[in-house]
């Protein structure tokens, strides 16, 4: 990393990707990148709207064996959490990542079991069934799921999660969310969108990534950066910015090597966008929500 500028990083790691770096705006780059951060950090939770061809499951498909997607065909508590019959661990325990892709077409079996399972592995990572089996996993769930545009190529629908399934809406399960990715913000993927340089491998950029989880002084070393300022904390805001920044710094500043600008535009800033709109669902879905201020601010503590 230190033999590029943040510029050529960013270009590098997108082609690695698969995209053309090219093509795409700051912004989309940055929102490009947020699809990593599942791989640089553990349990990190992420659903991603966005209209159809925008590339969403395009990332998750080749780029580690320990990267599972999920599209189509049925989901049940066995597949995802453990099968109490034979006591086969399901894939949240047995990948670093898990994307459900198009979550409105899966078939979710016993759906308020699996809620139930999830509400309480985001919340603590742990994974049991019933009290017959228990374990630890750090596995960072994504969920894909499509959404109507309008004619300025806004959502329709409020509040953005209407399109998901039901039991998916429900505030207690959103709350454990760590950020929400405005996919409708990244242009639909056309041929020139697509790498044509050169990046690095795959498998090399997958275990690369999976590796940096481990760096655990990066993230006590955000935690201690960023302050959320107001008249009522809610600390799972605290924990999601702390935790999508620190994914940030090790995607585009895995050398430590930051200034206090860089890291507020591209750490801090995306890190409370992304969970802002998670917040914005849960005041408009849930009154209780409501006590607390309707923005999330920060400042940041700089020596």
């Amino acid at each position: 990393r230190q033999q590029f500028s943040l510029s050529e990083w960013m270009d590098v790691l997108l082609t690695s990707m698969g995209y053309n770096p090219i093509v795409f705006t700051e912004d989309e780059k940055i929102l490009l990148l947020c699809r990593l951060l599942p791989l640089v950090q553990k349990s990190m939770h992420l659903i991603e709207l966005a209209p159809k061809g925008t590339g969403k499951s395009y990332i998750y498909e080749n780029i580690s064996p320990l990267v599972r997607l999920v599209s189509g065909g049925n989901v049940s508590p066995a597949v995802l959490f453990v099968n109490n019959a034979s006591g086969q661990w399901g894939l949240l325990a047995r990948y670093k990542v898990v994307v459900l892709d198009e979550v409105q077409t899966l078939k979710f079996e016993k759906p308020q079991e699996i809620i139930g399972g999830l509400k309480g592995f985001l919340a603590n990572q742990r994974l049991t069934r019933g009290g017959l089996h228990e374990t630890a996993s750090d596995c960072g769930l994504v969920m894909l799921a499509n959404i109507l545009l309008d004619t300025e190529q806004k959502p329709v629908m409020t509040p953005l999660v209407a399109e998901l399934p039901e039991f998916l809406r429900e505030p207690a399960f959103l709350d454990r969310i760590r950020g929400i990715l405005p996919g409708w913000r990244i242009r639909k993927l056309s041929s020139d969108c697509f790498a044509a340089g050169i990046g690095l491998k795959s498998d090399f950029l997958g275990d690369a990534l999976l590796a940096l989880r481990e760096d655990q002084a990066l993230d006590q070393w955000c935690a201690s950066r960023i302050e959320l300022i107001g008249k009522q904390r809610y600390r799972r805001n605290e924990q999601a910015i702390h935790s999508i920044a620190s994914g940030m710094m090790k995607l585009l500043f895995p050398h430590g090597d930051v200034s206090r600008e860089d890291f507020e535009h591209y750490c801090a800033r995306p890190a409370q966008t992304l969970r802002q709109y998670v917040w914005d669902q849960l005041q408009q879905l849930d009154s209780e929500y409501r006590q607390y201020d309707s923005d999330i601010k920060y400042e940041l503590v700089w020596d």
